[in-house]
């Protein structure tokens, strides 16, 4: 996410509209990462019947992924 963020400053000379769809992709492809971290972290718990989010590693793990997708 701070690539994403310092994209604006890094590349001044690019036109916005370029800069904008950059910084748009880098934020897809990181949330499309979070959830594929979830998926396979859900899939390894369910292979060995474990219960899910039972770490605080766990839980600030989804957390962090839910404040991510709904960031404004």
């Amino acid at each position: 996410m701070f690539t994403a963020i310092t994209i604006f400053r890094a590349l001044r000379y690019i036109s916005k509209i370029h800069v904008k769809r950059l910084h748009a992709a880098i934020h897809l492809l990181a949330i499309g990462f979070g959830i594929g971290g979830l998926v396979t972290a859900f899939d390894m718990f369910n292979s060995f019947n474990g219960p899910h989010l039972r770490s605080l590693h766990g839980l600030f793990g989804i957390i962090t992924v839910i404040f991510f997708c709904i960031q404004v």
